[in-house]
């Protein structure tokens, strides 16, 4: 869906623990950058660049990723991306980062959410704990609130973006906000 000159959402329809969902990885472009905003599941990859040549968005020329939070709908993606793309540039924020890097365990990979799925078939669990495992990311540059992104018009973080591990925002130069 067209968001404004530049900037696309995209409709990324997926399975994630046997619940069809709908994720929205948002894509923005200028004459120099073409970033991704948060990158789906594993297998997002092809609804991503479909989408995005459509919307005549120059996708393979991607040189920037914003990963806006750790949960594993916005993160698994990366691997597949970044191993189609080499030399894009990760950005997370520094309550994401650790996380997205491996360095500590995803907040929702807890004993409870272990519980939750101990009952689906043992195939299953292993597809589940594969999109955790497809988490683990290199973050190029750590945000921080107010920092300002040299790109796409720059913008700064508004203090929002950091807010916990479930709520992000991006400000891009038009002063629209996409919330994922």
């Amino acid at each position: 869906m067209r968001v404004a000159e530049n900037l696309e959402m995209l409709d990324v329809r997926l399975q994630v623990m046997g619940v069809q969902r709908v994720v929205h990885p948002t894509l923005m472009w200028d004459e120099e950058n073409v970033v991704l905003i948060d990158t789906g599941v594993p297998g997002s990859l092809e609804s991503i660049r479909h989408q995005a040549e459509a919307a005549d968005a120059p996708f393979e020329s991607l040189n920037n990723i914003v990963l806006t939070q750790q949960d594993i709908d916005h993160i698994s993606g990366a691997a597949e991306l970044l191993a189609g793309y080499p030399g894009v540039a990760v950005h997370a924020h520094e309550k994401d980062a650790h996380h997205i890097r491996g360095e500590k365990k995803l907040s929702r990979l807890t004993d409870a959410f272990m519980d939750r799925i101990s009952d689906r078939p043992e195939e299953e669990q292993a597809a589940i704990l594969r999109m955790f495992d497809n988490a683990v990311t290199p973050v190029d540059r750590v945000l921080h609130d107010g920092d300002q992104l040299a790109f796409c018009g720059g913008g700064g973080l508004p203090p929002e973006f950091g807010h916990g591990v479930y709520v992000a925002a991006f400000s891009v130069a038009a002063r629209l906000r996409v919330f994922s």
